[in-house]
């Protein structure tokens, strides 16, 4: 059984990756020897989008992919309401506020990948700077 929302999520943070790196869909096909269709058919639905692939996708935009599990005590839904029950100004909200968590959820995996990144530019200063001391205290030796 699949959960649903956590593959629509997967996808959802996949194109985010590929957007605020500056690849597009095209490329990171052509990089992965992926026809542009089956790329875009894997990021829309309309083809499974594995781990295996997302985490080659999400490769290509220097991000990793990280699944976490939890245990306990878990978050209980409240009632739901039937669609039919609800007025057309209530589902206006509802889509208004499902806008709003996409655009916030786009927001943070921009802002995760920009982190990552950063994250990766800090650690190859500190590696240079670290050659360049142990190259000074071999010369000096000398």
């Amino acid at each position: 059984m699949t959960d649903r929302p956590s593959v629509d999520a997967l996808r959802t943070q996949t194109k985010g990756a590929l957007k605020a790196a500056g690849i597009s869909q095209a490329e990171a096909g052509r990089q992965l020897g992926l026809s542009t269709k089956h790329m875009s058919h894997m990021l829309t639905g309309r083809a499974t989008l594995t781990l295996d692939w997302a985490d080659r996708i999400l490769a290509l935009c220097d991000t990793r992919l990280v699944i976490a599990t939890s245990s306990g005590q878990t978050a209980t839904p409240g009632p739901r309401v039937a669609l039919d029950d609800l007025t057309s100004d209530q589902l206006d909200a509802l889509y208004d506020d499902l806008e709003r968590y996409e655009e916030v959820q786009g927001e943070m995996n921009e802002r995760a990948v920009d982190l990552t990144r950063r994250v990766a530019e800090l650690e190859a200063q500190a590696a240079e700077h670290l050659a360049a001391h142990e190259q000074e205290t071999a010369n000096t030796a000398r």
